[in-house]
C-alpha cells in the first residue's frame, strides 16, 4: 500500500507541476487521475498531512515569487500568469504564506540584492522547495 500511495503522490505532483498555471482545482486533479475528490484528498492528506488544494496554492506561490523577481509584471498580471483567477485572493494567499503583500515582498527581496534559489541545471525553483525570505 505505501508504494501505491507514493505512486499516487507522484502523479498528483506531476499533474500540478504541469497544470498549476491553469485554473485547476482538486476536482481537476482527481478527474485526471481517475479518483474521486474525496478519495484523493484522503490519500494525499494521509500520506503528507496536507490537502491537494494546499499543494496547488504552494506551487502557484513558488511561481509567483519567481515572476515577481524576474519580471516587472503587475501583481494582477503575476496572479493571472500563475493560475489565480482573482488578484485579491492571490494577494491574501501570498501575504499569508510570506508575511508580506506581493508588492512589499518584491521590494524587500530586491532591495536585499538576493536571488531566487534555482536549479543549476534547469534554472527553475523545484516543486515544494520554498524560496521565501
Amino acid at each position: 500500500m505505501p508504494n501505491q500511495r507514493n505512486a499516487v503522490i507522484e502523479k498528483v505532483k506531476d499533474f500540478i507541476e504541469g497544470h498549476y498555471a491553469e485554473r485547476i482545482s482538486l476536482s481537476h486533479v482527481a478527474h485526471a487521475l481517475h479518483y474521486s475528490p474525496a478519495h484523493l484528498t484522503h490519500v494525499v492528506r494521509k500520506a503528507t498531512g496536507r490537502p491537494v488544494n494546499a499543494w496547488i496554492i504552494e506551487r502557484r506561490l513558488i511561481a509567483a515569487r519567481e515572476r515577481l523577481l524576474r519580471t516587472d509584471d503587475s501583481v494582477g498580471a503575476v496572479s493571472e500568469a500563475v493560475g489565480f483567477g482573482n488578484a485579491a485572493y492571490f494577494v491574501r494567499q501570498f501575504a499569508r504564506a510570506n508575511g508580506l503583500t506581493p508588492t512589499r515582498w518584491r521590494q524587500r527581496y530586491l532591495s536585499k540584492g538576493e536571488t531566487v534559489k534555482t536549479c543549476p541545471t534547469c534554472g527553475a525553483v523545484h516543486f515544494f522547495e520554498s524560496s521565501t525570505s
